[in-house]
């Protein structure tokens, strides 16, 4: 897996994905709820390091995020919603 992040975490209405390399093809960042349902789902381009995106969707709690390239997964972690 690639190491990655998402910054700032907890983040509020606005949170950064950040990557180590470089996707090669296009990625796509899901993040699921604490019951493992999806609940936001972005693509990542390619070439991009840095990917911020909306979270003002998602309610104050913690969530699992995944990055998934075309050949499976890429990294994984949690993300923090606090307002």
């Amino acid at each position: 897996m690639t190491p990655m992040s998402v910054i700032p975490n907890p983040a509020n209405n606005e949170a950064t994905l950040v990557l180590t390399e470089a996707l090669d093809e296009p990625g796509t960042f899901v993040v699921f709820d604490a019951l493992g349902a999806e609940v936001l789902r972005f693509v990542v381009p390619v070439e991009t390091l840095r990917y911020t995106m909306n979270t003002e969707a998602l309610a104050p709690a913690m969530y699992h995020y995944r990055v998934l390239g075309p050949t499976g997964l890429v990294g994984a972690g949690k993300l923090t919603i606090v307002r």
